[in-house]
Order: C-alpha cells, then structure tokens, then sequence
C-alpha cells in the first residue's frame, strides 16, 4: 500500500474500509421479498408504492419464496370470474 508524504510524517496507516456492501444487498434484497407479492391467479408480481400511491407490476420477476395473494388489478380480478 502506497502512503502519502503527509500520512508518513504522521504516522498514520490508512486503511481499506469494508461499509458493509454485501449486508447493505443482503437487507435489500429481504426488503424486497418483505413489499413484493405474487398475484395467486395471473402470477404477476406487484408492490404497492406509498409514496406514490400506485401498484407496480413486474412479469419477469423471479417468484420463488414470495407470499402469494390476489392482485388489485381489475382486469385480473374479472378474468377470474370469468374463467370461474
């Protein structure tokens, strides 16, 4: 590792600091899976938005693990009762 003339003079090592990148994924990712769903009838996954007050829809979303409920999508709420 290579020190600067002012960090020689001081004394001081400088160091790598870890902030903990692979944690911070590792909390994204089961945030995630804690705000995106998995619709039970047309299996698309949604989240609700609040700051934005809207419903996201993802139909390349991997599914495994999600909790699975029923959309509020209407159009997927009338094909249920059609296909019923």
């Amino acid at each position: 590792m290579k020190f600067g003339r002012i960090d020689t003079m001081l004394g001081k090592k400088i160091r790598k600091i870890n902030y903990g990148t692979k944690d911070k994924g590792l909390h994204l990712a089961k945030k995630a899976d804690e705000k995106i769903f998995v619709c039970s009838e047309c299996n698309l996954c949604f989240e609700y938005d609040y700051h934005t007050k809207k419903y996201f829809y993802y139909d390349d979303f991997p599914t495994y693990g999600k909790t699975r409920k029923p959309c509020p999508k209407p159009t997927c709420s009338t094909s249920a009762v059609e296909a019923s």
